[in-house]
């Protein structure tokens, strides 16, 4: 999936008749971080599409740290809590992974 830079310009939105700009706000992009969790979480994603969802996510954490109100000492004030890493990734020994079954 090519990246696309896409600039919205609320002004010349509002001048064209389009009226004022949709809001979306930190506590949205926190809820896509959860969504991309989720889904990838119960295998909603194949293989060859884990790199680009990956990406956004990446992308999205950083948006909302980098935006996300701090204190003096540079802990986040009353934001969404959005962790670069869900979790540790789960290990499987080979026993466990002879039990799976496998769906096409």
């Amino acid at each position: 999936m090519a990246e696309q830079e896409t600039t919205y310009n609320a002004d010349a939105a509002a001048e064209n008749g389009k009226g004022p700009a949709p809001e979306i706000n930190l506590g949205d992009f926190s809820v896509m971080v959860a969504i991309i969790d989720t889904v990838s979480k119960r295998g909603g994603f194949e293989g060859q599409e884990l790199q680009d969802v990956g990406t956004l996510r990446t992308r999205l954490v950083n948006f909302i740290n980098y935006h996300q109100p701090q204190d003096d000492a540079g802990n986040p004030i009353d934001g969404p809590e959005v962790s670069a890493s869900e979790s540790e990734p789960e290990t499987l020994n080979i026993d466990e992974a002879e039990e799976l079954v496998y769906y096409e």
